[in-house]
């Protein structure tokens, strides 16, 4: 694919803002945005250039290019945002109002390739196991049903109100009686492979193993009590 100069320096004038956006200059966000420059055939210094690029013309360049470029870049927007592991909010931010100005629809949109939304979850698992320590050595088969209730919360992106429970026998209490009562983590990981949410005020840890945007296990551990519970589909 064909960029245009200003093409060119708009986009990594972008890229290169969502490194700066959460004031933290990561080594794996930077090493993503080498190879778009190498994509684009350009050196390290192009990336200087590109920051005495008006926001307004940046915006411009971008929404006159051709649907194709519209669709790659979107591309490279999500995968900037996953390079350092965390979903940054101010970073979504910006990729956000990038898919605005450039006249994207909900349906252009790929700010995340092929991973599990965690803004809402509700897991019902197949099995329900309990461990020693750190999933160590044999594990114990709990015969409950029981679900976890995962959500947003709504002050922060990175933190998430994370709820255990099994369906109660009758409608009290809204008809779920709590294993684990509602409690806010927040995000420290997130890779190929697991999600993890984590609690420094109650030392509990939560880690969700997927594949593509499925959830497959999800492992519950808090060392205050001595709870290691895994819920596998």
């Amino acid at each position: 694919m064909k960029y245009t100069l200003l093409e060119k320096l708009a986009i990594v004038k972008i890229l290169d803002e969502m490194i700066l956006a959460d004031e933290i200059e990561d080594p794996k966000e930077k090493e993503y945005l080498s190879k778009v420059a190498e994509e684009l055939g350009i050196n390290t210094e192009f990336i200087v250039e590109s920051r005495q690029l008006r926001n307004t013309e940046c915006f411009d360049i971008l929404r006159r290019m051709e649907a194709d470029k519209k669709q790659r870049f979107a591309e490279m927007l999500g995968k900037m945002v996953e390079a350092d592991g965390i979903v940054d909010p101010s970073e979504v931010n910006i990729m956000i109002s990038v898919f605005e100005y450039m006249g994207l629809n909900e349906k252009d949109e790929q700010p995340l390739s092929n991973v599990p939304d965690i803004n809402y979850i509700l897991f019902k698992p197949a099995g329900m196991y309990a461990y020693n320590k750190d999933f160590k050595g044999d594990r114990k088969t709990l015969h409950e049903s029981s679900s976890i209730k995962i959500e947003s919360a709504p002050s922060d992106g990175r933190n998430y109100q994370v709820t255990i429970f099994k369906p109660a026998e009758s409608y009290q209490l809204w008809g779920v009686e709590l294993i684990y009562p509602t409690h806010t983590m927040t995000m420290t990981e997130f890779n190929e492979d697991v999600i993890i949410l984590e609690s420094d005020a109650t030392k509990q840890k939560v880690e969700l193993f997927y594949e593509g945007i499925d959830i497959n296990r999800i492992r519950f551990h808090d060392d205050q009590s001595g709870s290691f519970l895994e819920f596998v589909n």
